[in-house]
């Protein structure tokens, strides 16, 4: 229906239960959401939410305060506009618990699967699936600040050239098996800022990020990175990249054999790579006044494809 500007064709602001399962069809343009909580709303059963159109801050879902879906969640999202600024979930404030599967699908322009703009907490307690197909999608999964925890799979596919498929600035915990997916090209596969802390607990995560010239794990400041043992890194450009890194990051078993690159350090890096076991090909770049530590445990074997640079190998 026709819910009007800055609002939501469900438009919480008390204290709302819904027993039933509910659909949100959305046809609104400008800075309107299928679903907005400012107050504390408790969806029972199932939550799907329809939004082919809209735009200028518009969203699927829209979390203001105290969020509760207790079962599976479908939001499905499409913007015409080539600049639009609608995302299919947002969290911008309080607690977002999502008890059982959530997956979203971005089409047409939309900027952001899921967006946590603010500060708060979000769980998800079963699988998260996010198909970005958005043509000028900004990122597929966003951390601007807060903590968000995944307890069952994550799949993250994203398609949008120059933009990463996960982005954290907070600390995002996937615990069960994360597959991230950026086929764009410059694309990033997982790109964790200054005070990003992302945590893939499971083994054998995988990253791919397979458009021209793209990386697989970018790490920017102060960015803290981890995975269980087994990660496995597809990179057409580069595996690791380090923009003004200062912290060190430690991984056991890695696979990154695809990118030319392996390690590539720019001149204001001062970070140490630490490789226990793995299988690593290509080769290691440092600019020019960089510092690129790199601990590889006897187990590692790094195929060193050409010509390297690092300030210590170990």
């Amino acid at each position: 229906r026709n819910a009007g500007a800055s609002t939501g064709v469900v438009n919480v602001t008390g204290n709302t239960t819904v027993n039933g399962v509910l659909t949100v069809t959305d046809t609104n343009g400008s800075n309107t959401r299928g679903i907005l909580n400012s107050g504390t709303a408790t969806f029972l059963k199932d939550v799907t939410v329809n939004k082919p159109s809209g735009q200028s801050n518009g969203a699927g879902i829209q979390n203001n305060a105290t969020l509760t879906v207790e079962g599976n969640t479908v939001v499905t999202t499409s913007s015409p506009n080539a600049v639009a600024t609608l995302d299919g979930v947002r969290h911008n404030a309080g607690t977002s618990s999502y008890k059982k599967n959530l997956s979203i699908t971005s089409q047409g322009s939309t900027r952001i699967g899921f967006y946590q703009a603010g500060a708060g907490t979000v769980t998800i307690g079963g699988n998260l699936v996010i198909d970005q197909q958005s043509t000028v999608a900004q990122r597929g999964l966003a951390q601007d600040v807060g903590t968000m925890t995944v307890t069952g799979t994550t799949t993250v596919t994203m398609l949008s050239a120059n933009a990463p498929a996960v982005y954290g600035n907070g600390t995002l915990t996937l615990d069960g098996l994360a597959t991230i997916t950026e086929s764009g090209a410059n694309g990033i596969g997982v790109q964790v800022n200054s005070a990003g802390n992302v945590k893939l607990n499971a083994a054998s995560n995988f990253v791919n990020a397979t458009g021209a010239t793209a990386t697989g794990v970018q790490m920017i400041g102060n960015a803290a990175f981890s995975a269980g043992s087994g990660l496995t890194v597809n990179a057409s450009g580069r595996s690791f990249s380090y923009v003004g890194a200062l912290g060190s990051v430690t991984l056991d078993a890695v696979t990154a054999i695809a990118a030319p690159v392996v390690w590539q350090a720019d001149a204001s890096t001062n970070s140490t790579y630490t490789g226990t076991g793995g299988h690593y090909k290509g080769s290691s770049q440092l600019a020019g006044g960089g510092q690129l530590t790199l601990n590889l445990g006897s187990g590692a074997l790094w195929e060193a494809s050409a010509a390297s640079g690092f300030a210590l190998l170990t």
